[in-house]
């Protein structure tokens, strides 16, 4: 009979591209989305700011995009800014 798979192996399986593993990467886009703002603000003396994250970076690990952007969403709410996802990016 073959051996009956442990239901509690598969819970403790870690998410391959969680929050946790990759958080020096989210740092990277969130000082990225930081002078994405302060550009916006110096050249175009613009209080408004579309930052689009990249789907991937090449030579960092891969993450999963939708936490990257609630991620940064999240800093930038608790930095009080107001901050909102839409279908171009994330609109600051």
């Amino acid at each position: 009979m073959p051996k009956m798979i442990d239901l509690d192996e598969l819970n403790k399986v870690e998410e391959p591209y969680s929050r946790s593993k990759n958080i020096k990467t989210y740092e990277f886009l969130l000082e990225q989305c930081q002078n994405k703002i302060k550009e916006c603000n110096r050249v175009h003396r613009s209080k408004h700011c579309l930052y689009k994250p990249p789907v991937f970076l090449i030579g960092k690990p891969m993450y999963d995009y939708f936490d990257v952007m609630n991620y940064i969403v999240e800093k930038k709410k608790k930095n009080g800014l107001l901050a909102q996802i839409t279908e171009q990016g994330i609109y600051v």
